[in-house]
């Protein structure tokens, strides 16, 4: 906990620059001790469950479990190699690349006892629940025909948003210039409620760190298979959350990144 005197320099410090949304948000939702663990025993229900997005009354595409040799590739090399690409090559991106992607970026490793309320991922989430939703657009050079697609971690399958080409739409929202060549775009939302149901506003700080997480993963699985990945920041929020169909508040776009084969 800070003393009187160091708070009292910050607050000459605010007289003297731009104290923005985003340092009021840190500092309002900052901890000023440590709370107890609340136990298990008596959680409510809403911190038990992990909730998913699903779209069950559209048409999807079962994923097998078969993966590319190529996620052997040892750890070291995958690391020294990662890199943000900018320039890609027009190559076909395979069914199996995509399903290897998808499942060690995002997927669900394992389920103990089958009790879908305790499954865990490849990535660290706050509390276990799990707010990220992937969403993928499919438009140059893919087995998999072109389309916005929502990945259902639960089944591990590929839910049919809309089908067809979706480029230019996509480039309302991202950079049209870096979209060319690739194969693809992730687009990661958040569904706020699943984390702040249990840790409020200060929730929102987790799903920034976890979406860190799983697009590490991504970054790193798409250097294992090969190919190469660039985040993009510069991302207008409405366009994409329009081309989900999402409302922007209760789940809205978080991240973006594409994928693609690499101009070696």
């Amino acid at each position: 906990m800070k003393d009187k005197g160091v708070r009292q320099i910050e607050k000459i410090e605010h007289q003297f620059r731009p104290y923005g949304w985003s340092e009021r948000f840190h500092d309002a939702t900052r901890l000023e001790k440590r709370g107890k663990t609340t136990p298990y025993s008596i959680w409510p229900e809403d911190w038990k469950k992990i909730y998913v997005k699903g779209y069950p009354r559209l048409d999807s595409i079962p994923l097998k479990k078969e993966f590319s040799i190529k996620m052997k590739t040892p750890l070291d090399q995958v690391l020294r190699s990662r890199k943000s690409v900018r320039e890609y090559k027009r190559k076909l991106l395979t069914t199996k690349e995509l399903v290897t992607l998808l499942f060690f970026s995002g997927g669900v490793k394992n389920i103990p006892n089958k009790d879908w309320n305790f499954s865990r991922r490849f990535y660290p989430s706050g509390g276990g629940r799990y707010p990220l939703e992937i969403y993928v657009v499919l438009y140059n050079d893919t087995e998999i025909d072109k389309g916005v697609y929502h990945y259902n971690v639960k089944y591990h399958s590929l839910e049919i948003l809309k089908k067809g080409d979706y480029l230019k739409e996509l480039q309302k929202g991202l950079d049209p210039s870096w979209l060319l060549d690739a194969n693809m775009a992730v687009l990661i939302t958040a569904v706020f409620g699943r984390n702040q149901v249990k840790y409020g506003d200060r929730g929102y700080r987790h799903i920034l760190t976890e979406v860190g997480h799983l697009a590490q993963n991504i970054s790193l699985v798409t250097v294992a298979l090969g190919l190469g990945s660039c985040a993009l920041g510069g991302y207008l929020d409405f366009a994409i959350n329009d081309l989900l169909d999402i409302d922007g508040v209760n789940e809205s776009i978080v991240y973006t990144m594409i994928v693609g084969s690499p101009v070696l």
